[in-house]
């Protein structure tokens, strides 16, 4: 992130189509613009309008091994009331 210095960028804006910021960041600089009313947004870079954003995924490697077991156990619960019959 250009701005912390310390996450991975994850936001991507259009339709310059930089990805240079995180979303800690990202979200700090839209409650400033709303504040000091500095509407429409630009990006960082190359000062564009942003018109549409995006949030990359996270690499693989990144998404905590707890997350998994929750969407695994959920989705389990699922099928076990799936198949006991109830609605």
């Amino acid at each position: 992130c250009v701005i912390c210095m310390s996450a991975k960028a994850t936001m991507q804006t259009f339709p310059c189509s930089h990805k240079v910021v995180c979303r800690k960041c990202f979200i700090k600089t839209i409650q400033m613009a709303v504040s000091q009313r500095c509407l429409p947004l630009r990006c960082v870079v190359c000062r564009s309008r942003i018109l549409k954003l995006r949030q990359l995924p996270l690499p693989a490697s990144k998404i905590r091994p707890e997350n998994n077991k929750s969407k695994r156990k959920f989705f389990s619960r699922v099928r076990l009331h799936k198949s006991s019959g109830k609605k």
